[in-house]
């Protein structure tokens, strides 16, 4: 009986082992979000493209990522560039509201 035990435990072990070797060898590269924008932008290298395409197409937490990425590049494209037309009446009326009257 504690044979048993013993080779089921080695058994779990290896097994493990194997997992986690496993595991390492086919383990993906990770990309950080500046490598990333980069690669939104184009301005990565032919080399780092082919990689980042390559582990797109298995990785989805990393499509999460460019996804999000992608709608926040997106969204900047739609930002505003002027000041809001309230602003600009508020300071013209100040402006009018304050000035100095000349009397010839």
């Amino acid at each position: 009986m504690i044979w048993c035990n013993i080779l089921i435990i080695k058994a779990f072990l290896i097994s493990e082992e194997a997992i986690n070797i496993m595991k390492n060898t086919f383990r993906m590269p990770e990309y950080t979000k500046e490598e990333l924008i980069q690669y939104l932008y184009n301005e990565t290298t032919g080399e780092q493209t082919l990689a980042i395409e390559k582990a797109l197409q298995t990785d989805w937490d990393l499509q999460e990522k460019l996804n999000a990425l992608k709608k926040s590049k997106d969204q900047l494209d739609t930002i505003v560039r002027g000041p809001r037309p309230q602003s600009i009446m508020a300071i013209l009326d100040y402006a009018r509201s304050s000035a100095v009257v000349e009397q010839s």
